[in-house]
């Protein structure tokens, strides 16, 4: 799956209280999966959960923190992992901090624990477990193992943030976290779950206020256990805006990079992805660009040059945007992208 081996980010809002989790309805199950059983059954169904792990994460008791530098003298982002909460905090420095809560199991006969190596393992509702791992690049990915003999199909989460509205439901499958103003806060890639031989297990997400819960269809087919489901999130789409030197400059987060990787599209809208970059992220660069006076017609073009056509999936720079070049004309677009979207003349030209 695309996103998969994408793994980006799903990170950044600003001043968050940690929920407690919320005791999930008890439901006949199966024995819960251990954190080793959960952890051998994500490896033997989608291994790639495990690639590109961030290698510096503290673990201090019952929590874990990763710190992520983006660059430029920029404040890192943190992704902070709570067992006593059940929550997973990643928390930007150019954006506002978002909480996942993961719902746990009312009589869980453990309660949620840090790993050794820095993963957040819950007992999250009746014969499912959870593993939350933090890629290199600050992105989440959480992973929910099935056991057989479990009937419960709800796998509950909680998100929370500061000027969190609703969460808007995309007829793909993807969600939205969106302020009153229909600010983009964060967002969740359609819902995936493979059974043990890797066969696709129907499943979606069912959103009450700010609760999201992954229905995972298992018991409606023949499916071999253990399954493995999960909801892929993330936040802001840029570590960071300048204005430096008359030039307006941007560095795309994991998460960017990961939606124009695939991490959202779905075969009936290939092109969410670039759509969710082109009129989100434009807004999330305008509103904070410290030199909003000097964003012409000029640096939209450039915009959805970048947006369009950008290696940095591969390189990581940081896309800059110049006021002083010229505008194109229509019919010329097509000439932007041998200049690396950086031409001088109406035309295209150098």
């Amino acid at each position: 799956m695309k996103r998969k081996a994408a793994a980006a980010t799903l990170a950044a809002l600003m001043g968050i209280t940690i929920m407690s989790a919320v005791p999930a309805h008890a439901d006949e199950a199966g024995e819960t999966p251990s954190e080793s059983e959960s952890q051998e059954a994500i490896e033997e169904v989608t291994p790639e959960v495990f690639d590109n792990l961030h290698e510096d994460i503290v673990v201090s008791g019952t929590d874990a923190t990763a710190t992520i530098d983006p660059g430029d003298q920029t404040e890192p982002t943190t992704v902070a992992l709570e067992s006593s909460s059940s929550s997973i905090e990643v928390d930007p420095a150019d954006g506002t901090a978002v909480t996942m809560s993961l719902v746990q199991a009312t009589g869980a006969e453990a309660p949620a624990e840090i790993t050794n190596d820095g993963t957040l393992f819950v007992d999250h509702t009746s014969g499912i477990s959870s593993t939350a791992v933090v890629k290199e690049d600050g992105s989440v990915q959480v992973v929910s193992t099935i056991a057989e003999g479990t009937t419960t199909q709800e796998i509950p989460y909680e998100f929370e943030a500061a000027g969190l509205s609703h969460i808007q439901e995309s007829d793909d499958g993807a969600l939205f976290l969106r302020a009153a103003d229909g600010t983009l806060l964060g967002g969740v890639a359609p819902a995936w779950a493979k059974d043990a031989n890797g066969v696709e297990v129907p499943t979606h997400y069912e959103v009450t206020g700010t609760q999201v819960v992954q229905v995972v269809e298992h018991t409606a087919g023949d499916f071999q256990y253990p399954i493995v489901a999960d909801p892929f999130w993330g936040t802001n789409l840029f570590d960071y805006v300048r204005w430096i030197n008359g030039v307006h400059v941007m560095k795309p987060s994991g998460w960017n990079r990961a939606i124009r990787l695939g991490a959202v599209n779905t075969p009936h809208s290939p092109n969410i992805g670039l759509s969710i970059i082109m009129a989100d992220g434009w807004n999330e660069f305008a509103n904070k660009s410290p030199a909003r006076y000097n964003i012409n017609h000029s640096t939209r073009q450039q915009y959805y040059c970048h947006a369009m056509y950008g290696v940095d999936v591969l390189t990581n720079p940081t896309w800059d945007l110049e006021p002083y070049r010229p505008a194109l004309a229509k019919e010329n677009w097509h000439e932007v992208f041998r200049h690396g979207c950086n031409w001088s003349k109406p035309n295209g030209d150098k």
